[in-house]
């Protein structure tokens, strides 16, 4: 005989989690976010509130993470920035606005930008980020598909162009001429990035 399944006490009859149980709650929900990658302090607030934790509890476990250093943004930034440049290269101001949006201050995603080894050069992403793809394209594609690409990295319209004119110039492959009025830019939505995250507020 089939046995019945268990239904669920209503809230109301749940017996309260012990100020123990909470804690030892909380430990394993902390190692097992902090396990995959770095988090920033707001990375792990937001997770441990989504997974039902209360804020009297989760400040003071913040503050214990961030004196044992276990959380720091200050290494977070740094290693993030790393990392864009090493595998998904970024505009400056477009890799600014993903430390902020993660919870990193913007005073210190602008110290760890100024401090970034090697230094940040929009430039040289920029190319870094087109290179690759630049050879695959048919070449009367190439600027319009190279600033569309390099748009959605965040790159403004000045750096795009003269990526783009350093890449025609080197290719080996007979590229036309740049245009000169801007069109290919224009269509590839190059102009269009918002502005509104910079160092300066």
């Amino acid at each position: 005989m089939r046995s019945r399944p268990r239904e669920a006490l209503p809230e109301a009859q749940r017996q309260p989690e012990t100020l123990q149980a909470g804690r030892a709650r909380l430990q394993r929900d902390v190692v097992r976010f902090l396990r995959v990658r770095e988090r920033t302090r707001q990375e792990v607030a937001r997770y441990l509130t989504r997974r039902g934790h209360a804020a009297e509890r989760i400040a003071p476990a913040l503050e214990e993470l961030t004196a044992t250093r276990l959380v720091d943004d200050r290494r977070f930034a740094g290693l993030y920035l790393r990392d864009r440049q090493r595998l998904h290269p970024l505009a400056r101001r477009a890799v600014l606005r993903e430390l902020i949006v993660k919870g990193v201050a913007r005073e210190l995603a602008v110290e760890a930008l100024a401090n970034s080894d090697p230094p940040w050069d929009d430039m040289q992403l920029a190319r870094a980020a087109l290179e690759r793809r630049w050879v695959r394209w048919p070449v009367e594609q190439r600027w319009q598909r190279g600033g569309r690409f390099l748009a959605s990295r965040g790159f403004d319209t000045g750096v795009i162009r003269e990526v783009l004119e350093v890449l025609t110039r080197e290719s080996p492959q007979g590229d036309v001429d740049p245009p000169q009025d801007g069109a290919e830019l224009r269509q590839s939505g190059a102009d269009r990035w918002p502005a509104d995250v910079d160092e300066d507020g």
